[in-house]
């Protein structure tokens, strides 16, 4: 009998475990949440789509062009990023000195990605109290009775973060805002696989709604 609690009681403190990593924190994750493209517009064809993320973060930076870019040209676009030939603290030139570079490298259409908002909240979750029980014979009259044991798992505080981003499509022929995208993360920390989820939401939704054609 001794051997059956100490079973139970291995079994809730693995239950507790798994518990607590579930409830510690969401799993990162991004989302397009909303679009908005001129109806006006038509199907745009360009030569060349330069990807062009703004923000301090350079490897982020890195991670976001890098991934639209392969997402482009895996539906045969021809598409670069900015940071391939323009210099990382590009945001500081003048507008005439970049446009001057893009037209050099042959670009006529821009995506922009930028971080509009960041916020980070702090949440409670209390400890949980589990009974685990086991059944026991109860004397020579054939009865039964359980035997509990209480175990308790406890309260930690979870970071919730959440990150905007704005990403714009631009004809450089006339500076013509042509598609809008929110995209919303769950994290602070972007991953590979996030960046990947990421492009295939923006690029996706410019094939399927026709908004560019390679």
């Amino acid at each position: 009998m001794k051997q059956s609690f100490s079973s139970l009681k291995l079994i809730a403190v693995l239950f507790f475990a798994a518990s607590f990593t579930f409830f510690s924190g969401c799993e990162p994750s991004i989302e397009l949440t909303g679009t908005w493209h001129d109806p006006n517009a038509g199907t745009k064809k360009f030569s060349k789509i330069v990807v062009m993320a703004i923000g301090k973060n350079l490897s982020n930076r890195t991670l976001g062009e890098d991934n639209l870019v392969a997402k482009l040209k895996s539906h045969g676009f021809n598409a670069v990023g900015s940071l391939t030939f323009l210099p990382p603290d590009f945001q500081q030139l003048d507008s005439a000195t970049i446009e001057n570079s893009l037209k050099k490298n042959g670009v006529d259409a821009a995506i922009t990605v930028r971080v509009v908002s960041k916020s980070e909240s702090q949440r409670y979750v209390p400890g949980t109290t589990y009974a685990a029980g086991y059944p026991g014979y109860y004397g020579y009259w054939g009865g039964y009775y359980s035997s509990y044991g209480y175990y308790s798992s406890p309260g930690y505080t979870v970071t919730d973060v959440e990150v905007l981003l704005e990403t714009n499509l631009y004809d450089l022929s006339n500076n013509h805002l042509l598609w809008v995208g929110q995209s919303k993360a769950f994290t602070n920390e972007p991953t590979q696989e996030l960046a990947e989820q990421y492009a295939h939401d923006v690029v996706n939704d410019l094939v399927n709604k026709k908004i560019i054609a390679p």
